[in-house]
């Protein structure tokens, strides 16, 4: 035998499975209970591995004095039937040796919490020195957590280092302002985003392009909104090397340089309370109405 005593809980009558098995067979949950525990000592003594062979539906039910009983503890998921037997699913976890053993072990672990310092000065050391290993461990789990939200970068393209600015640490930071923004799919190891980092886009940049991307009908992700500082960085990087490089490569249709033009002509930056295509049509019809009225004629 497995030992004289069993593993219950104190408030089993209060489960679910009790109570639906004392509703099955109009029974209050202290009979359902009782004869749980008169069946589960049966298989502790009888059982090593939660499974008796030969034994069928009709001896639990005798067994425990109630017809039916068996089948309930079929369909709340305590009993499984077959050719070969009962099996006590999950029997581990309540019965046998190890269960007993671990039970044991979490009583006197609750005991020697309880104690007073005053009664056991050594066992106050090994529960510090047991503290201290579990804060260790606290700690390495904490870093390993961080390791995982902000994996290491990869080595960029062209051999030299980004230096500062593609550390972890910055992608990270600039992953959970656009996430505080409203941008879900975040992801700090992304490539383009280690480059646009090591090219020296600011935070700022990426949180005023985030909120474009949740400004947008539907909102947009992370792609998007790369997409939205590289085309920023390369129109910034035409304006820089001169006017006939600029007339050159930059879209005259794109959203900055229309809005160039309605800063010109005195109608300020798009704001987005108007739909794009009425700001673009005044830009476009200042522009025209600017043109001398001789235009064309030869």
């Amino acid at each position: 035998m497995a030992g004289d005593w069993i593993k219950m809980r104190a408030d089993l009558a209060e489960d679910p499975a009790v109570i639906a098995i004392g509703a099955k067979l109009g029974m209050d949950e202290f009979s359902v209970v009782g004869r749980l525990q008169c069946l589960w000592s049966w298989a502790d003594g009888q059982s090593r591995d939660g499974h008796a062979s030969g034994v069928t539906q009709q001896w639990v039910d005798r067994k425990v004095q109630r017809d039916g009983f068996a089948q309930a503890m079929c369909d709340v998921g305590w009993l499984s039937v077959d050719n070969s037997g009962i099996t006590f699913p999950n029997f581990d976890n309540h019965n046998g040796e190890t269960a007993k053993t671990r039970a044991l072990g979490t009583k006197r672990k609750q005991k020697e919490r309880s104690a007073p310092p005053s009664h056991a000065p050594v066992a106050d050391s090994v529960r510090d020195m047991s503290r201290s290993g579990r804060d260790k461990s606290e700690t390495r789990e904490e870093k390993r957590r961080e390791e995982k939200e902000e994996p290491p970068n990869p080595p960029q393209a062209g051999g030299g280092g980004g230096g500062e600015g593609q550390s972890p640490t910055k992608a990270g930071t600039i992953c959970r302002a656009i996430k505080a923004r409203g941008v879900p799919d975040v992801n700090p190891s992304n490539p383009e985003l280690l480059a646009l980092i090591g090219q020296g886009v600011t935070v700022e940049t990426f949180e005023a392009a985030a909120d474009t991307c949740i400004k947008s009908t539907p909102p947009k992700g992370m792609a998007y909104l790369l997409g939205i500082v590289r085309r920023q960085l390369g129109e910034a990087a035409a304006i820089a090397s001169g006017p006939k490089a600029t007339a050159a490569t930059v879209d005259p249709d794109s959203q900055s340089a229309v809005e160039a033009e309605g800063v010109r002509l005195g109608f300020g930056k798009w704001t987005q309370m108007e739909p794009w295509h009425a700001y673009k049509g005044r830009v476009r019809a200042k522009q025209q109405s600017e043109q001398p009225a001789s235009a064309g004629v030869h």
